[in-house]
């Protein structure tokens, strides 16, 4: 559906256009999807927004039907390893609060429920989440877990000290209702914690079609203040999660001061822009590079980077002969390979299928292997 009411943060009308995909569009699971993948930015306050999102039936189908990031157990190595990281970042903004209660939005497979109750046995953790089969196995590890959307559910009796929303509001067709929604859960005195995407830094995020929005601070503190809700702190993910932020908002009745929020950079839609384009034209420049190192060709890492380039940049994925990865998993159904030393003595080449933020160092330790590694930070990052 084609989109043509105001900016949900300001109201504001003048929106720049960005590059985008006319068949070829990723979920944030993973899965392909023919569709078109346009987005655009509000001159005022920066807010990226779908052009024409799914409608709320076909978003509920994403979720709901056959949702694969986490349609599995938890305790997927590389899975844990990741809510560990998630597990320090979110502890330390919570800090010394008192606990008892902690309901997580989109608790998916209750991985990271799973972790925080390592580290924290006597809280009460319950949440939300939309996939029947992930709200399963979150069940399965022992935990309350309600399956549905939080726009249809009452949560209202969950009296939460800490309500989080890791990764959940960038998916929200009313990003305002969704807030105004979740803080029903939180118990007086407590607070709402949400994470999204940073936005104020252009990421593989802008290519996700279910990110139906990406906020700067600015953005997401005025759609804050709209539901009521003030921003009393704003923390920046550390490097190894990725562009992320974190918000811990509280009812404005209730909050003793805000966060200061600055204007978003300028120059930012340039940036997104340029981002944007590289990726268009990434495609033709790994070829190039393939065909320039030689060799059968792996790609090393087997998440969202990889799935990135297998939808983006097609031609690239078509020459890869399989996937490598320090850990177990799995790629489009197909086990990876534990990445070791070469079998035949034979210098590999390795396609990076890892974040661009991390290819220097990655390069470095694979290049030490002796194998021949194909980069594609310089063409991301370069702008």
């Amino acid at each position: 559906m084609q989109r043509s009411e105001s900016c949900p943060s300001c109201d504001g009308n003048d929106w720049l256009p960005l590059p985008g995909w006319s068949r070829s569009a990723m979920l944030s699971d993973g899965r392909f999807l023919e569709a078109q993948l346009n987005k655009e930015h509000c001159r005022d306050c920066r807010l990226v927004r779908h052009v024409s999102p799914p409608s709320k039936d076909q978003l509920e189908a994403i979720f709901k039907e056959g949702y694969e990031l986490y349609a599995h157990p938890a305790g997927d190595s590389f899975e844990m390893q990741r809510q560990r990281r998630y597990a320090d970042w979110i502890l330390a903004l919570i800090g010394a609060r008192p606990v008892e209660t902690v309901f997580e939005i989109g608790a998916g497979n209750g991985s990271f429920l799973t972790e925080l109750h390592r580290r924290m046995p006597d809280w009460r953790l319950k949440g939300l989440e939309p996939s029947p089969i992930a709200a399963g196995h979150a069940r399965e590890s022992g935990f309350d877990i309600q399956t549905g959307l939080l726009q249809d559910i009452d949560v209202s009796g969950a009296d939460a000290d800490i309500v989080l929303a890791i990764n959940v509001v960038e998916h929200a067709h009313d990003p305002t209702a969704f807030l105004s929604h979740a803080v029903t859960a939180v118990a007086d005195n407590g607070c709402l914690i949400v994470v999204c995407p940073d936005g104020e830094r252009p990421s593989s995020e802008l290519l996700v079609y279910d990110h139906l929005h990406s906020f700067t601070a600015l953005a997401i503190d005025n759609i804050a203040r709209k539901a009521g809700l003030t921003i009393t702190q704003r923390v920046i993910a550390p490097v190894s999660l990725g562009p992320f932020q974190a918000l811990l908002l509280r009812r404005s009745s209730e909050a003793d001061e805000s966060a200061r929020i600055g204007a978003p950079a300028q120059g930012l839609y340039e940036w997104r822009y340029r981002f944007l384009l590289a990726w268009h034209q990434l495609d033709s420049a790994l070829v190039q590079r393939i065909e320039s190192a030689g060799g059968n060709v792996w790609a090393f890492g087997g998440g969202e980077s990889a799935q990135m380039l297998r939808t983006y940049a097609p031609e690239t994925w078509s020459r890869v002969a399989g996937v490598l990865s320090d850990v177990p998993g799995s790629f489009d159904r197909q086990p990876v390979r534990i990445y070791g030393p070469s079998t035949d003595g034979q210098p590999r080449t390795l396609l990076l299928a890892v974040r661009p933020e991390i290819q220097g160092a990655v390069a470095n330790r694979l290049t030490h292997d002796g194998n021949k590694v194909v980069q594609w930070d310089d063409l991301i990052l370069g702008g």
